[in-house]
């Protein structure tokens, strides 16, 4: 599994935005409230909770130097703490709230909190972003993005239980269970009173203590993988390296995308836990997504071939599933809302119940088979569709012409301009079939694929259904005559049996003729129509339809790795075993690859263990280091592949390359500790490693010169910059530029090891002055603003900085600009306005924006 960063505590959300803050201020505004002392939070109970929360970025003050913290918070700002609190940014699309327009500031936020799935409107499709949050709204949001794992609260315990709504108890139990909410002094929950800004940085600041939060998307390919109890704010997907392994998401919150696209037939579990979406695109052989306990997954898009299994109960599982073009989706357990919405797509119901099946337009040719007692409730069936199977169908609603039957529904509304479903038995009374390749075909290839396809689903006249292992029954291919010599052939039929294939188990012999032979009566249709007997006959050509193999090293490749060596086997399409068409195992790949010593013919083999992802890479790794300056060859054994797409032969073929021989040994003089303070003052340069070169240190504003230890070896000589031995004192350094100082450790017999410390000044764009027209403001509060008469047609801005040196633009474009003070007259147009003001100082930029709003 590849995971890049955990936030695990405020600690490290702290450290992180600090980063952030310095290296991206263009990017990422932060709020000067003096540390977030606010006037009116001082001996607050949320005192130091609103401190915290303010310098995480999560809250923000007010321009007069308040926070008023018992105010109440809206829907909208609701959702932008939360959102901060866990740097949630996600995909978005166009919002659906008549009230949530694009223009508003809130626009993105409720979009991310909406697409992440913890956040939703009113019957009336609307959000209310202004309208206050109760306690017991903003419980169940925050219910929504919290992990499962910890022990539930007792509804009991507060003395006004009895008010709780009832969509709101679980949640309630669950954030009183975390301690995240809990009862006012007098015992009672208030679940109708609207949450405070104090209550939210209380709430906020507990969970980022308390709860792991990943915020960079998460990669799974390791077999077994497990993730538990965590909040991901990104995207995790199983990747396609995990081949046919196995991976189980338990008490887990994934607020972005869960992509499948690797796993096997043992499963992808997903186990009490909710994810926002899930998009399943697996390539090659069917994935199973098993859902357990209390997890609920929204909506899934299925593409290619899977299998998606439900085992919660009422409200949990998969509630939303569209099946996308050419999909061969099999469903099993309850799915409340499924929508057909790809052509030529296969559903398959096994067992238990669809609330509402929608086929929607572009599901058009699409097979729909309900197996055994499979149910479904109402089915809309907007395009030409085929419905197979003994499953039942509660009602049909018929919007398309061409749509058939095997089992009739048990009630059927049909549109006004469209014809009745039919059963497939009254659709064509008689059984037609095509060949392929067709009758009298010549130059067909050696390895060549036979497919009768006939009009509708059949089974073997004695009303048994269709297998594998009964097709012989039926049709067979014989060499020279219709009564020559069989040709043994594994056959196949498909989801809606209509497609029987006949794969050869070997080779065709060239230039000789083949009949394909379906016997009298052997096969019916719906309506117990059997078939007439009927054959066709080809010439085989003089070569297969074979397709090479491409390798990683290639062939005379040199200096390849010794340990850990990875050699992988490409083809240009999807490969099967040769004959069967059988998916390819791992244990498979020991016969069709071999691994030896030298050119391949008479060498020693070689342990390997091999693995195949996609269906067209084979990844094969030796057990052991491989030798050095030694000859290998990999090799495709010729005959045991085939494509999967038109049966193609892979022939054989190898790669034979050499190992890298080993470079001599360098040692190196080397430094044991390395210090860097500003003159006077404390390290800065913290994680210190002998073979790490290159360092970047951040030192306060106003330093000029910065101080360097270093220490070594006996024997062993250090100089910094080339001619001082430390320490070495206050050595100058610049704010307008980064200063670079090297540290050299040299000692005889060993090669000279060489540091370099790269040192910036940090910048103060704290502003100490402004004022607009006659109206000084106080700056250390954001967000900024002032007013002026209704009938100004302009305003005159000072601004003066902390930093004498910094740069100032007041304006875009061409606006004024200054150092260390600014004066301009800005035009104002009619109405409110923003005015921008740009601070650059040593290498780092602010961004404030003064709000001009008119007075009468």
């Amino acid at each position: 599994m590849k995971q890049k960063r955990s936030k695990s505590n405020g600690k490290s959300v702290l450290a992180l935005l600090l980063t952030l803050v310095l290296a991206l201020p263009a990017l990422v505004p932060v709020n000067s409230y003096a540390s977030g002392n606010f006037y009116d939070t001082t001996g607050h109970w949320a005192e130091r909770y609103i401190s915290r929360a303010f310098n995480l970025n999560i809250v923000n003050g007010y321009t007069n130097g308040k926070f008023m913290p018992d105010k109440a918070v809206t829907r909208a700002e609701f959702i932008s703490m939360v959102n901060h609190a866990l740097d949630l940014d996600i995909d978005i699309s166009t919002s659906s709230y008549k009230d949530v327009t694009g223009g508003s500031w809130y626009y993105n936020d409720i979009s991310e909190a909406v697409a992440a799935g913890y956040a939703g409107g009113y019957s009336d499709n609307t959000f209310r972003p202004n309208t206050p949050i109760t306690r017991q709204e903003g419980a169940v949001m925050l219910a929504k993005i919290l992990p499962n794992y910890k022990e539930k609260g007792n509804m009991k315990s507060f003395k006004d239980y009895r008010q709780i709504a009832s969509y709101a108890t679980a949640a309630i139990e669950k954030l009183a269970g975390q301690s995240y909410m809990g009862a006012y002094s007098d015992g009672r929950f208030y679940p109708d009173a609207p949450i405070t800004r104090a209550q939210m940085a209380k709430i906020l600041c507990d969970i980022l203590d308390n709860e792991t939060i990943v915020n960079d998307n998460t990669i799974i390919d390791e077999n077994n993988t497990t993730l538990t109890g965590k909040i991901y704010v990104g995207d995790v997907t199983i990747d396609e390296d995990l081949g046919e392994g196995n991976a189980t998401i338990d008490n887990c919150v994934i607020l972005g995308a869960l992509n499948v696209e690797g796993g096997g037939s043992k499963s992808v579990t997903v186990n009490n836990s909710r994810v926002a979406n899930m998009i399943v695109r697996k390539d090659d052989a069917p994935v199973r997504v098993v859902t357990k306990g209390t997890t609920v997954i929204p909506t899934v898009s299925a593409s290619k071939s899977c299998i998606l299994q439900t085992s919660g109960k009422d409200g949990t599982g998969i509630l939303e599933v569209t099946v996308n073009k050419s999909a061969e989706v099999n469903l099993k357990g309850n799915f409340p809302v499924v929508n057909v919405d790809g052509n030529s797509s296969a559903l398959t119901l096994e067992s238990g119940k669809i609330t509402t099946l929608n086929v929607l337009k572009g599901g058009r040719y699409s097979d729909i088979t309900l197996t055994g007692k499979a149910q479904v409730a109402e089915a809309a069936v907007n395009t030409e569709s085929y419905f197979h199977g003994t499953g039942t169908i509660q009602h049909m609603s018929v919007n398309a012409d061409d749509v058939t039957y095997e089992t009739k529904p048990k009630k059927m509304t049909v549109g006004v301009d469209y014809d009745r479903a039919l059963g497939e038995a009254d659709t064509d009374s008689d059984l037609d079939v095509e060949f392929d390749p067709d009758n009298k075909d010549d130059d067909v290839d050696l390895d060549a694929k036979i497919t009768l396809t006939f009009n509708t689903s059949v089974k073997l006249a004695t009303g048994v259904q269709i297998s594998a292992s009964n097709i012989k029954n039926f049709v067979t291919l014989h060499t020279a005559s219709k009564g020559g010599i069989t040709f043994d052939c594994n056959g196949t039929i498909n989801a809606a049996k209509k497609v029987v294939t006949l794969t050869p188990k070997a080779e065709l012999s060239p230039n000789t003729r083949y009949y394909v032979v379906l016997a009298d009566e052997t096969i019916m249709n719906a309506n117990g129509s059997k078939n007439d007997d009927d054959y066709i006959y080809f010439t085989t050509g003089t070569e297969s339809s074979n397709s090479m193999a491409s390798f990683d090293p290639d062939d005379r490749d040199t200096g390849v790795a010794i340990s850990g060596a990875s050699i992988t086997v490409r083809f240009d399409e999807d490969v099967v075993v040769y004959g069967s068409g059988a998916e390819v195992t791992d244990a498979y790949l020991q016969s069709c690859i071999t691994f030896r010593s030298g050119d391949g013919t008479s060498g020693a083999a070689v342990a390997f263990t091999g693995t195949i992802s996609s269906r067209d890479k084979i990844t094969i790794k030796p057990t052991g280091a491989l030798a050095p300056g030694q000859k290998y060859t990999v090799a495709v054994v010729a005959n045991k592949l085939q494509t999967k797409s038109g049966g193609k032969v892979i022939t054989g073929s190898s790669s034979t390359w050499t190992t890298a021989t080993p470079a001599p040994v360098v040692t190196y003089a080397t430094i044991t500790n390395l210090t860097l303070a500003p003159a006077g003052g404390s390290n800065m340069l913290t994680g210190f490693s002998a073979n790490t070169s290159n360092y970047s240190v951040k030192v306060p504003y106003g330093t000029t010169g910065v101080d360097v230890t270093a220490t070594a070896a006996s024997g062993t000589s250090i100089t910094v910059n080339g001619t001082i031995t430390p320490p070495a004192l206050n050595i100058p350094v610049t704010g307008s530029a980064i200063t670079p100082i090297t540290v050299v450790a040299a000692a005889s017999g060993l090669t000279s090891s060489t540091y370099r410390v790269d040192v910036e000044v940090a910048g103060n764009t704290t502003l100490s002055a402004l004022r607009i027209d006659a109206r000084n403001l106080r700056p250390i509060y954001e967000p900024l603003a002032s007013t002026v008469l209704d009938t100004a047609t302009s305003a005159s801005i000072s601004v003066t900085t902390q930093d004498p040196n910094a740069t100032i633009v007041i304006g875009t474009g061409t606006g004024a600009t200054g150092t260390g003070t600014c004066t301009a007259t800005v035009p104002l147009n009619p109405g409110n306005q923003i005015i921008q003001v740009k601070v650059t100082s040593n290498r780092t930029e602010k961004i404030y924006m003064i709000t001009i709003s008119r007075e009468e």
